[in-house]
């Protein structure tokens, strides 16, 4: 397998992981709402916070991207992503299960910038040909 191939594949794997991760809280609101006996309120905020603190991982991600090597952070975000996988399966309350969502979906927006980036300049020659 060529490095590009291996590098394509390698972010396309981390792409599905991240997603599948930042976005399984919207699949276990029923379960979650029975396990910590949450309200309609408490539910929505479950549903809506994490969505609202990827707003700011997206500009952070792509400063960091021009800044940094991508693959550094790319790394941290899966690195963030870990931990909020973790602090999920941890929580004790719905506070703390809230903040590991809102962990996950920014990690999952610092991620995309510099995978484009990476992206970007594995196909640098062909960018033209579109």
């Amino acid at each position: 397998m060529t490095s590009i191939r291996k590098m394509f594949t390698s972010i396309g794997l981390s792409h599905t992981l991240i997603h599948v991760c930042s976005n399984a809280h919207i699949a276990l609101i029923p379960v979650l709402m029975i396990e910590f006996e949450l309200s309609l309120f408490e539910t929505s905020i479950i549903a809506t916070v994490p969505f609202l603190c990827s707003i700011f991982g997206s500009p952070i991600g792509g400063y960091l991207s021009d800044r940094i090597k991508p693959t550094y952070v790319i790394g941290m975000s899966l690195l963030l992503g870990s931990i909020g996988t973790a602090s999920v399966y941890l929580a004790p309350n719905s506070g703390i299960l809230i903040g590991s969502f809102a962990l996950l979906s920014f990690a999952s927006a610092v991620y995309h910038p510099p995978a484009y980036a990476l992206t970007s300049e594995m196909y640098s020659e062909r960018r033209n040909t579109a």
